[in-house]
């Protein structure tokens, strides 16, 4: 196989030890990056002067310090647009600055390019700490696919995503506004109904260092900084089910998040009102939300 040349992005927010054994992590792939750009979404820690010392040690370090915080779906918004207008790269590699690869993740995706091509994107298989699949990270199966003898499948996280240049060409950018949760699954989605097929590559392992292993849930959530997101959440799934799926996806999604209102009514959840004023005010704002898709520009 011709050898690609593949870019990684890594999206960081106050989380410089994280930051660091993710770096070190891509570092040391066995399958060499070409470059690796950092979007540093304006960290109050030491993140930036971490980053803007290390450049002149880490050659093909790349760093992109925001003036804001835009929240992952920006911060991945930024890194593509670089990936695509400051680098030669033929492939995109995605991630968290919580998330450590092991030596041969990105050498087990590339060793799927040839078996997979066309393909929208290659996903790696997210494991927590203890070695179980990370439950936020499964993706979205469709089925063993016959001819690559891969694991075809919809939708997957933004950890560790592996996407040819053409393909970010021909969809755009993920979406800035959402600021945080449902910019993958969009993005995702966006991929795969313009046709192209994606895959799990079982053997391709990623370490994602979550608190604890559970997907968000606004009823069990007892930490009263992460409430507002459950806004974010309602908004932009309610934005992507009406997009993709029409009345029906609009329907069921207002009718989940009311059903989820009731459950918060009869529950002894903490902050249990203000839970329920951000998904309706999410839910509400997400039946107009007509957020922009950019698209590449060779201009």
């Amino acid at each position: 196989m011709k050898k690609v040349r593949v870019d990684c992005v890594i999206v960081t927010y106050n989380r410089l030890s994280l930051l660091k054994e993710c770096l070190q992590a891509v570092l040391k792939q066995k399958y060499k990056v070409n470059n690796i750009i950092v979007v540093n979404n304006n960290s109050t820690d030491a993140t930036e002067e971490f980053l803007n010392k290390n450049m002149t040690d880490i050659v093909n370090l790349k760093v992109v310090n925001m003036k804001q915080n835009l929240g992952g779906a920006g911060g991945f918004n930024i890194g593509f647009k670089y990936f695509m207008n400051k680098s030669n790269g033929d492939y995109l590699w995605i991630m968290d600055d919580d998330a450590i690869p092991h030596e041969d993740t990105l050498l087990e995706l590339v060793k799927r390019i040839p078996q997979a091509k066309p393909f929208g994107f290659l996903a790696s298989n997210v494991k927590w700490i203890d070695g179980k699949p990370a439950v936020m990270n499964k993706p979205v199966v469709i089925g063993k696919d016959s001819k690559t003898n891969l694991v075809k499948i919809k939708s997957a996280s933004f950890v560790s995503l592996l996407f040819p240049r053409h393909v970010i060409k021909n969809v755009g950018y993920p979406i800035k506004d959402f600021f945080i949760w449902g910019d993958d699954l969009e993005y995702c989605t966006r991929i795969t109904q313009a046709g192209y097929k994606s895959y799990l590559v079982k053997s391709s392992i990623i370490v994602h260092k979550i608190y604890k292993n559970i997907p968000p849930d606004i009823i069990k959530e007892t930490d009263k900084s992460r409430v507002k997101r459950y806004f974010f959440e309602s908004r932009n799934l309610v934005y992507i089910f009406k997009k993709y799926y029409g009345s029906i996806g609009l329907i069921r999604e207002i009718l989940r998040y009311c059903f989820i209102c009731l459950k918060l009514i009869f529950s002894n959840t903490k902050f249990k009102f203000k839970k329920i004023g951000y998904v309706i005010k999410g839910t509400i704002v997400g039946i107009t939300f007509n957020p922009k898709i950019e698209k590449y520009d060779e201009n």
